[in-house]
């Protein structure tokens, strides 16, 4: 499978997810289990030879200490590693940057999902990292960021890629 087609498959998927995020759309697990519906996304796109290499899985999701997505080129070694967080506090999203910059995949990507809605403590609602921020902290490293920011409350989100090496913030339709 052409490094093209999988770099396109996982970055529709990680919109896709974004997407379900802010129309409230994600299954009830998926708030728990990110890695796992992504995992799932991903492999649901390719095509039924692209899905395992020599009896394995092309999509892998861990759940170490971030739940996180690898995806594997025919050869075995790591096309993209997509690390997924809801409600990430500023420091936790340092940690999951300092991982994704440690590593050698050619894709490395960071989900960052934010509910106003399931935090009530304005002390924790402070920790939210805006997409200026997220910019400030992926410039220049080749990692790419999909932004999706909720506020059931006041019927507003919001969807952007950010991307470091580019060092641009789109704003994507949800």
């Amino acid at each position: 499978m052409d490094g093209k087609v999988l770099k396109e498959t996982v970055n529709d998927r990680c919109v896709l997810t974004c997407r379900d995020f802010l129309n409230e759309e994600l299954p009830d697990l998926a708030n728990q289990y990110l890695a796992r519906y992504l995992a799932l996304q991903i492999d649901g796109d390719l095509p039924e030879i692209a899905r395992t290499i020599k009896g394995e899985y092309r999509v892998q999701e861990e759940s170490d200490c971030h739940q996180c997505v690898r995806v594997l080129t025919s050869e075995g070694k790591e096309h993209s590693i997509i690390i997924l967080g809801l409600n990430l506090t500023r420091e936790q999203v340092a940690v999951a940057l300092d991982r994704l910059m440690k590593s050698d995949a050619k894709e490395r990507l960071l989900i960052y999902l934010f509910s106003f809605e399931s935090i009530g403590d304005e002390e924790l609602i402070s920790e939210a990292v805006m997409e200026g921020d997220l910019m400030g902290m992926v410039r220049e490293t080749g990692i790419t960021v999909f932004f999706a920011m909720l506020d059931a409350r006041a019927g507003m989100g919001m969807l952007a890629r950010i991307d470091g090496e580019r060092r641009t913030i789109e704003y994507l339709p949800h």
